[in-house]
């Protein structure tokens, strides 16, 4: 038992360097997406605060949180208004995926399968992936929440609470009538949490999908998915976890977050089962090789 946890272990670190050597650009790329879409906020404030929307240019690292996973109402045409696509939820996932579902089959098409045939396991071989799978996502949020706690501490201000001013501005939420150790349970199970448990379950989903089917078509069912919860608020359509908007701690017949974990944790087992049973009767030498 613990032989197996040191080859998984040795085998995840490998698959860390090799995955971030072989795609560095996809890296790179997501990286700057975030980047992008922080400073886009930053600057927003900054607009908002010149025209009188907000008191001041101030913001706490909560804010930073709450812009990348605020989402959109659920969308009702018959209310008349048009319907906006929450685009930062769903970049940030977009990429992450990007990142995920290409280097496990390709690495079993390449150095991976020399190793396969050293550890005669296909058992190990897939439990490190999956471990490698949760390391990236770890890995992505860690860039993400740690970038937006830098400029916090830049900006003097690390509360993880929204403020009222912002929240109300860009976020159109009212968060003044929640009492205030509510909005602390609700930001960091809402904002860190609950989107880390389901960027795990999407990615080990994902990764199951790319070896029954192919990696485009994967990759293509996660952004289906992730586009049809901005359309329907459902505890089923798990992207809706990535909206704060319709979160059960904010609106009434919301999203319940303790469901949502349960949810996340259901579909991540699953996946990783289906995979693993998959996996061992996987055509290694005609699998499908990646993209």
């Amino acid at each position: 038992m613990i032989s197996n946890v040191r080859v998984i272990l040795k085998q995840v670190k490998q698959d860390l360097m090799q995955s971030i050597s072989m795609e560095y650009i996809r890296y790179i790329l997501a990286f700057i997406i975030i980047l992008l879409l922080i400073s886009e906020f930053c600057f927003k404030v900054h607009m908002y605060s010149l025209v009188g929307k907000l008191s001041s240019y101030s913001f706490s690292v909560g804010d930073i949180f709450l812009n990348m996973f605020k989402g959109i109402k659920e969308f009702n045409p018959r209310d008349g208004n048009t319907f906006e696509m929450p685009t930062n939820y769903i970049f940030i996932n977009m990429f992450l995926a990007f990142i995920v579902g290409n280097y496990p089959v390709k690495d079993l098409h390449g150095f991976g399968k020399n190793v396969l045939v050293r550890s005669k396991s296909r058992s190990l071989w897939w439990l490190s992936k999956c471990a490698w799978n949760v390391m990236i996502v770890l890995l992505f949020y860690a860039f993400m929440y740690g970038f937006s706690l830098a400029i916090g501490i830049v900006s003097d201000n690390v509360n993880i609470n929204p403020t009222i001013d912002i929240s109300k501005a860009m976020a159109y939420m009212n968060i003044e009538q929640t009492p205030l150790h509510m909005q602390i349970s609700a930001c960091i199970i809402g904002l860190i949490i609950l989107p880390i448990c389901t960027s795990m379950a999407l990615s080990m989903m994902q990764m199951t999908l790319t070896f029954i089917t192919t990696p485009i078509i994967s990759y293509l069912i996660i952004v289906t998915i992730l586009v049809a919860s901005a359309f329907y608020k459902s505890q089923f359509l798990i992207g809706n976890y990535f909206m704060m908007i319709r979160n059960g701690s904010y609106i009434t017949n919301g999203i319940n977050s303790v469901q949502g974990l349960i949810i996340d944790g259901i579909i991540f087992f699953i996946s990783l089962t289906i995979g693993y049973l998959y996996f061992n009767r996987y055509d290694v030498m005609n699998g499908n090789e990646g993209w």
